[in-house]
Order: structure tokens, then sequence, then C-alpha cells
């Protein structure tokens, strides 16, 4: 049985610090490899660990610039570099939070004056809070926490049972405690 590992791409506040990235983390289980938010200058970084095309599900907790930005950065890795091999799906399945698929419509529309742009890339989803989801093949839930705009902190469940709790952006708030519950790992934003 394979471990669970994580690798911090990227923790720098909204404003990365001096060499740093903003949030950006990798989960890896045997071949699976999901990315937990994709914040400004996290995108080159993760090659250092997998071939960007291996990547199996991306998780963003929040639209605020610094946990999602360098999605277009991954766009263009995925779309100009190696394509993704056979044994994945076609476009990179990306869960937002509810609205996103609305918000990431708004941006192709910013970037490329086509709405859908970034659906030639992505699958593009919201996901529902409290609700189990499957993420590259990971058990996530999504739960609603304390920020000023809508964000979740993010239960990741190991195929060993393990548990990773994500805070994501957050003010001290019951669903925080509810979210952490009996984590193995607890990372607090």
């Amino acid at each position: 049985m394979s471990q669970l590992t994580l690798s911090i791409l990227g923790a720098s506040p909204a404003a990365p610090n001096p060499g740093g990235a903003c949030s950006g983390y990798l989960l890896r289980e045997g071949e699976t490899a999901v990315l937990m938010d994709c914040g400004a200058g996290t995108a080159g970084r993760i090659a250092l660990h997998v071939a960007p095309n291996r990547l199996q599900g991306v998780a963003i907790s929040h639209l605020h610039p610094d946990h999602y930005f360098d999605l277009v950065q991954l766009y263009y890795m995925l779309k100009f570099g190696e394509p993704r091999p056979a044994d994945l799906s076609r476009r990179l399945p990306l869960f937002l939070p509810p609205g996103g698929q609305d918000f990431m419509r708004k941006l192709g529309k910013l970037i490329s004056d086509r709405p859908a742009m970034l659906e030639d890339i992505y699958d593009v989803r919201d996901y529902v809070a409290d609700c189990d989801v499957e993420v590259g093949g990971l058990p996530f839930s999504f739960h609603p926490v304390q920020h000023y705009i809508v964000s979740h902190a993010m239960r990741v469940r190991s195929s060993s049972g393990a548990v990773l709790t994500f805070s994501s952006d957050v003010a001290p708030c019951p669903r925080l405690i509810e979210a952490a519950r009996d984590a193995d790992l607890f990372m607090c934003e």
C-alpha cells in the first residue's frame, strides 16, 4: 500500500515571500497526483515532483488569486507541453467552490475573449460542500469555513485511512474544528 505524501509547492501569503510562491500543495499516493490550490508561482514547481501531464485532479479552496492564479500557467503547460497519457482523461478534472465554473468562464473571456478557453484543458466542476467527491481517486470533502469570501477546508482520506485536513484561508470557527477532527495531519495556513 502506498503512502500519502504532501509536497509544499508554495505557502506564501497573498504577495509571495522573496523566492516563494503562494498556496499550492501536491498530494501523491502511488501513481495518483492531485494538486490542492494553485497560487501564483506554484505551477512551475509541479514538475519538480511529477510531470504536470500526470496530474489526476486539482481542487481549489477559494477564488482568491493566491490560491488559483497559476491555473492559467498550468493551462499553458498542459496545452503546449507533453500530451496527457492515454490512461488519464483527456481534460484534467478541476474542482472549484460553488460558482467557480462561472468565475472561470469570466476569466477565460478576459484572457482570450473566449469564455470556454480553460475548458480546452480542464474538466471544470463546482463541488458541493459537505459531500464526498473523488479527486484523482482520492476521497475529498469540502467544508465551508469563515473567510470574507466563500472558502473551504479540504479533508482528504488516503487508501490506508490516514486523513489530511487543509484549512485554507480561515478565521477560527466551529466548521474548521469539525473538518480537522481526528485528522492525522492538520495543515493550517
